[in-house]
């Protein structure tokens, strides 16, 4: 199969001995359901002879590392696009590292076998944060965005999104901002505070927005992701933060989040890094009591306050109305949104 450009293999097993590896290869997806039969470094191997490769898909994991053989060499991939790496923590850690691609090749990555009482936590943090400033020092490509989300289209439980090109609002809310590097952390093992952990540890000086989706099932978990908003130590040049959840609360009770995004706005304030726009999206439950009394707020701390696509002017009968929409005569006007009270 000398000509074999493309390979899209679902399998159990494979061996790196396999003849589809072919050098003409341009796109290579691996998906296994169990692992390869030989560790990372015959996987290195093999890719070293692939230089023309322009997506790499690798999902499973692979045996133990033979330690004994020595360290392959950097594997220069020229034309990589896509870099996708679904495996154990240290054969990410290997193949991440030794895996020598362009600055502006999109990578990802799921990390799941490994317990937070062992290195692996710290293994992995340092290993963000290499990456991070190995951009930086390569191609002047320093974050600009970063979002913290619940994963639920994959096996992770939560993922840390790194946009390097600087993102807008509307991008993020409607999903159009495609991460620069993203990776999920997860398998039950990792708990979303150990998440907020990794922030402090990130080269995040240059992230002017954050953007903070389905992030708790309870009150302390919300409570911990907005101290990461505050300064003196992280994020200390964010101006805009966007929190979007679709967790449904009960809308006819205060919402349990409105106190601690006053808190930590207001914080900000007080220590000379305000916030100028929040933007709330998509099903939260904010009672009219709520929306006025953040309103009101955002208005003293100087802050513009969002809710899906609407500027927040006043709340009159339940219902939500923009100052362009608001007809001072009496007349009938268009509803901006309907409250659930």
């Amino acid at each position: 199969m000398p000509r074999l450009r493309s390979a899209d293999v679902f399998t159990y097993r494979i061996s790196w001995a396999h003849p589809i590896f072919q050098p003409s290869l341009v796109s290579l997806c691996l998906h296994l359901i169990d692992s390869f039969e030989e560790s990372s470094s015959a996987a290195l191997s093999i890719l070293n002879g692939m230089p023309r490769l322009e997506r790499l898909v690798i999902e499973g994991s692979f045996p133990a590392s033979d330690t004994s053989a020595p360290a392959t060499d950097h594997v220069i991939l020229p034309r990589l696009k896509l870099l996708q790496l679904d495996t154990g923590f240290r054969d990410w850690l290997r193949l991440d590292r030794q895996l020598d691609i362009p600055p502006n090749a999109v990578a990802s990555a799921a990390i799941v076998d490994y317990d937070r009482q062992d290195e692996a936590y710290a293994l992995i943090s340092a290993a963000i944060v290499a990456k991070l400033e190995k951009l930086a020092a390569r191609s002047k490509m320093h974050v600009r965005g970063l979002a913290l989300v619940t994963s639920r289209t994959s096996f992770c439980d939560y993922e840390l999104h790194f946009i390097m090109e600087s993102p807008t609002v509307t991008g993020f809310v409607n999903g159009d901002v495609q991460p620069h590097f993203r990776i999920g952390l997860g398998d039950n093992r990792l708990g979303n505070l150990d998440l907020v952990g990794l922030i402090p540890l990130l080269p995040l000086d240059n992230v002017t927005i954050l953007f903070l989706q389905d992030l708790f099932n309870g009150r302390r978990e919300l409570q911990q992701y907005l101290a990461t908003i505050q300064p003196p130590d992280v994020l200390q040049n964010i101006t805009t933060l966007l929190y979007s959840t679709t967790y449904g609360l009960d809308p006819t009770k205060p919402s349990p989040y409105k106190a601690y995004l006053i808190h930590a706005l207001t914080h900000r304030t007080q220590t000379g890094l305000p916030l100028k726009h929040l933007v709330l999206s998509r099903c939260i439950r904010l009672c009219g009591q709520d929306v006025d009394l953040m309103r009101e707020t955002m208005d003293k701390l100087g802050c513009q306050l969002e809710w899906d696509g609407v500027e927040l002017a006043r709340v009159e009968r339940g219902h939500l109305f923009s100052d362009t929409e608001m007809d001072m005569s009496g007349e009938e006007r268009d509803e901006a949104f309907v409250l659930d009270s």
